[in-house]
């Protein structure tokens, strides 16, 4: 039986599996707490913020995410060195640019900024940008390792410990908005530290990019960062055009945010199955074995099947 157990909790399937309704039951927790922590206009202003900034997290790692689990998950060792050099330049780049953007779009428009919702985004945004950089990167460099083991570690501390002060905060301290975002930061960081220590995120070899991988993730992500920021910004639509409305501005958004909240509970094992199925089927289809991708391929169509049509 113990080992029956053991060969389950080694299973990808299942660490995947654990590492998104884990962290779900997490942000599902603290999205509960942040609600009875701040007022509505504040909470909106919140969601406003997380929202921007999965969205721009998107057009950071889109164009790297798929091609480096794509090619680092059948690459030998000194191939590895150089992809995960480029994966870490073109994000590096990525972010000073929208950090750039973002702060040239607030020096320019400060007071429409400020009359509006999305002034805790533009005010944060360049600060959180550079301390999740690491952990982001760490994502995609574990998930083409198929370390799901270590995703699991590192999302808990991450998303566990912003919890947990949440929790602490809500019975004891009743702290604002700004305090929470200075926990959120510090949360962060302490991640990123973790993986840069560890090299997860393969901060190493940051200068072991070459040209020639540049270019291997820059031509593949281009083709997929599209489809990536599109699906993105079809689910935050919604809470953007709210956000920018008038009438409803953050009050709507921190109301329509709450039933949101519970339809990603769907998305749970279609996103933990494609997790581990990814790198799989690119390190199969590279070596050529066509019978594995299939099978993969008609596995991700079953739990598609099951998810959808109970």
């Amino acid at each position: 039986m113990a080992n029956i157990l053991a060969k389950i909790f080694k299973n990808n399937n299942f660490l995947s599996l654990a590492n998104n309704g884990l962290v779900a039951v997490f942000g599902f927790f603290s999205f509960i707490l942040l609600v009875r922590s701040l007022e509505t206009n504040e909470f909106g202003e919140w969601v406003l913020f997380i929202t921007s900034l999965n969205f721009l997290d998107m057009l950071r790692f889109g164009i790297t995410r798929t091609a480096i689990v794509r090619f680092l998950s059948g690459a030998d060792k000194e191939e590895g060195k150089n992809l995960l050099g480029s994966n870490y330049t073109i994000n590096l780049l990525t972010t000073v640019l929208l950090i750039a953007i973002v702060s040239l779009i607030s020096f320019l428009f400060p007071e429409t900024i400020q009359e509006s919702g999305f002034s805790l985004f533009f005010s944060w945004f360049p600060l959180v940008a550079i301390i999740n950089l690491p952990f982001n990167n760490s994502l995609s460099v574990l998930q083409a390792r198929m370390r799901f083991d270590q995703i699991l570690i590192i999302r808990i501390i991450n998303v566990g410990a912003f919890m947990t002060f949440l929790i602490i905060n809500y019975f004891f301290f009743q702290s604002g908005i700004i305090v929470i975002m200075w926990a959120y930061i510090i949360t962060n960081f302490v991640s990123s530290l973790i993986v840069s220590f560890l090299n997860w995120d393969g901060v190493f070899y940051i200068f072991k990019a070459k040209q020639r991988t540049n270019k291997i993730i820059l031509n593949f992500g281009k083709y997929t960062s599209g489809t990536l920021i599109g699906s993105n910004l079809l689910k935050s639509a919604d809470t953007f055009i709210l956000g920018l409305s008038p009438f409803i501005g953050v009050t709507g958004v921190a109301l329509y945010s709450i039933p949101l909240k519970l339809t990603e509970i769907m998305e749970i094992p279609v996103r933990s199955f494609a997790m581990t199925a990814f790198p799989g089927m690119s390190k199969a289809s590279i070596e050529g074995k066509k019978d594995i991708v299939r099978k993969y391929t008609i596995n991700i169509q079953v739990v598609l099947l099951t998810c959808f049509f109970p």
